[in-house]
C-alpha cells in the first residue's frame, strides 16, 4: 500500500496527463455513442453543464478557504466542514458532467474509472501527511466528518476569512479547465458535423 501511495504522490502530474491525452484523441477521432436523439443529446449536454457549473464554483469556494493553508494548518469550515475532500468531490462532479457532455460512454467510463482506481490513493496519501501535521486535531476531525460524501448539518462557516489574492487568482485561473473543456467539446461536435475532424471510429 505504501509503495502504492508514494508512486501515485509522485506520478500524479504525468499519470494525469497522460489520461487526457488520452480522453482528446478519444473525443476528436470518435463519433457520439448516442446519435440522431436530439432531447437525449440536449438533457446530456444540459446536466453536463450543470454539473460542471457546480463543479467551477465549488472549486473556487474550497480554494478560496484553503489558499494560503495547504498542510500548514488544518481547515475544518466552508466546504471542509461536510466533508474532508471537497476539492476532489467537485473535481468528481465536474468530471461526471464533462463526460456526460461529450455523449461518449468512453470518455464517461474512462473518467469514472481515473477517479475510482486513482484518486483514493491520492486522497490517502495527503490525510497521512495532514495525520503527521496534526495528529489529534485530524483524527478529531475525521472522526467527526466524512471522506467523500457530504454530511451537510455539519456544515458551519465563518462570516469573513483572510484570502490571498495571489494564490486565490491562480486557483480561479486552475478551475477554468472545467468549463474551457466543455466548450471544447461543443466546438469537437461543431468540428465533426462539418466534416473537418476525421471519425476514425464509432462506440456503441
Amino acid at each position: 500500500m505504501q509503495g502504492l501511495l508514494t508512486f501515485f504522490k509522485k506520478s500524479r502530474i504525468v499519470i494525469s496527463r497522460i489520461f487526457t491525452l488520452f480522453i482528446i484523441f478519444v473525443l476528436i477521432f470518435s463519433d457520439s455513442s448516442w446519435q440522431d436523439r436530439p432531447v437525449l443529446d440536449f438533457l446530456l449536454e444540459a446536466t453536463g453543464f450543470v454539473l460542471i457549473l457546480v463543479c467551477t464554483f465549488g472549486r473556487i469556494w474550497t480554494l478560496s478557504c484553503i489558499n494560503g493553508h495547504k498542510t500548514r494548518d488544518l481547515i475544518t469550515w466552508g466546504p471542509y466542514s461536510i466533508v474532508r475532500n471537497p476539492l476532489y468531490l467537485f473535481s468528481f462532479i465536474g468530471a461526471v458532467g464533462l463526460g456526460l457532455a461529450s455523449r461518449n460512454i468512453l470518455v464517461l467510463v474512462g473518467l469514472l474509472l481515473m477517479f475510482v482506481l486513482y484518486y483514493p490513493f491520492v486522497v490517502i496519501a495527503e490525510e497521512r501527511r495532514l495525520m503527521k501535521v496534526h495528529p489529534q486535531n485530524f483524527t478529531d476531525y475525521a472522526r467527526r466528518t466524512p471522506r467523500i460524501i457530504p454530511a451537510f448539518a455539519l456544515y458551519h462557516m465563518p462570516k469573513t476569512y483572510p484570502v490571498d489574492s495571489r494564490l486565490f487568482l491562480r486557483a480561479f485561473i486552475s478551475v477554468m479547465w472545467f468549463p474551457l473543456g466543455f466548450v471544447f467539446l461543443l466546438l469537437v461536435k461543431v468540428l465533426h458535423a462539418q466534416g473537418v475532424l476525421p471519425i476514425l471510429f464509432t462506440l456503441p
